[in-house]
């Protein structure tokens, strides 16, 4: 194995896609130091379930039992409308070893993958920045800056961040899962193109007197998705689309009364709430997935909205085929495989995006379904052949191009 200290790849972004990418290059016993802007892991995580896909990628690590036992297990995505349920989506009929979504937040995912990192030698270095990236005809000269919150203002106290040393790396290759303002695809010139309206929803978690729904439910109402996920015994989260004119953080009125007008069935009504937010989903995707020897993942290549997880669980398999592929190179087999990387990432989203491809109702499409086609593909948590599947339990056809990311 690769001395730890003499990476001979970079990884940019500690979310679960840059962990991920790590440990499959660390496991191939690649070389790999991974850092991150920030000075610690996120606290809300906004991405809460595993797709079975992505659970069979992480046996590979041995980690998926563990998360399985840690987790809840959803075998249903349930569809209604203001009154009552419309219809639903059955998981255990999927030919897989993990036939249900599992609802884990997404700090005990990034926790168990930095712990399993660690089993490599490879630790985050939180408060690194790269700065900037000069490709050679044989790797790539980074810029690093640690950062540091220095103390500003008087007589009212602020801090700011601050470079505390700035220092270069040499490295073969660099793949930045440094997230949707991704700084190294702005520093590529790769357009982040825009492929349909914007989403802001308003979150809330809240404590949950009743028994749990064994259900995720999702809500298609005049312009608007929501989804409610069950998160742990007496703990659920309701994120109700909301007019792209707001900008305030919610409240506990504005709860009651979205619950009030779209789920009136949902009780018990909930009395208070943990923490909410507003935030705002694009659908965009880049026109390259990097170029040279500097490479994208995750939130850099592709956004989507929140209801179907799609776009950390898509992430999280394409991190394993962008680290086999750098394997392959670093180990004398070409570099052909990232071409390959860059049509299969590419393809696919186009297909989930609608840009091409895409779903389509049947003939004995229910008429909630047919009307709403488009809508309900974003809101499955799936892709590739598993969400054909889940699909054509409401009478949608989709079937994902050959160069769908495995």
């Amino acid at each position: 194995m690769a001395n730890s200290h003499d990476p001979q790849v970079l990884v940019v972004g500690a979310g679960p896609v840059g962990l991920m990418t790590a440990l499959c290059l660390a496991e191939r016993g690649v070389g790999v130091r991974i850092l991150d802007k920030e000075w610690r892991p996120t606290l809300h995580s906004f991405a809460l379930a595993l797709h079975p896909d992505t659970l069979r990628a992480l046996e590979e690590f041995g980690l998926a039992r563990d998360l399985v036992e840690r987790g809840r297990k959803m075998e249903r995505v349930a569809f209604y409308d203001s009154v009552q349920q419309a219809g639903q989506i059955d998981y255990s009929t999927l030919p897989s070893a993990h036939p249900y979504l599992l609802v884990l937040p997404q700090s005990i995912l990034e926790s168990a993958l930095e712990e399993k990192l660690r089993q490599y030698k490879v630790q985050v270095e939180w408060n690194h920045q790269a700065l900037a990236f000069h490709q050679e005809p044989g790797g790539v000269q980074v810029e690093v800056a640690e950062l540091e919150k220095v103390s500003l203002g008087y007589p009212i106290a602020r801090s700011e961040w601050a470079v505390r040393k700035k220092s270069r790396v040499a490295v073969d290759y660099v793949v930045a899962a440094d997230g949707y303002r991704s700084s190294t695809r702005q520093s590529l010139g790769i357009r982040f193109a825009d492929y349909g309206h914007a989403q802001t929803f308003f979150v809330f978690e809240f404590p949950y007197a009743g028994s749990m729904p064994q259900e995720m439910r999702v809500i298609l109402g005049d312009g608007h998705s929501n989804v409610f996920w069950p998160i742990e015994e007496g703990r659920g989260r309701w994120s109700f689309e909301v007019p792209m004119s707001e900008t305030e953080t919610p409240d506990m009125d504005q709860f009651t009364k979205l619950l009030q007008t779209r789920a009136p069935w949902f009780t018990p009504v909930p009395e208070s709430i943990y923490w909410s937010t507003l935030i705002r989903f694009d659908r965009r995707l880049a026109d390259s997935c990097g170029e040279g020897r500097v490479w994208l993942a995750g939130d850099a290549v592709h956004a989507t909205g929140p209801v179907g997880i799609q776009s950390m669980n898509v992430g999280l398999r394409a991190a394993g085929l962008v680290a086999r592929t750098l394997a392959s190179a670093l180990q004398g087999g070409g570099e052909a495989g990232l071409a390959a990387y860059d049509q299969a990432t590419r393809s696919e989203w186009h297909e989930l995006l609608g840009v091409q491809g895409g779903p389509a109702a049947t003939e004995d499409a229910p008429p909630w379904v047919a009307a709403d086609a488009d809508r309900i593909i974003s809101c499955v948590p799936g892709s590739g052949e598993e969400l054909g599947r889940l699909l054509a339990q409401i009478g949608i056809h989709y079937s994902p191009s050959a160069a769908t990311v495995t």
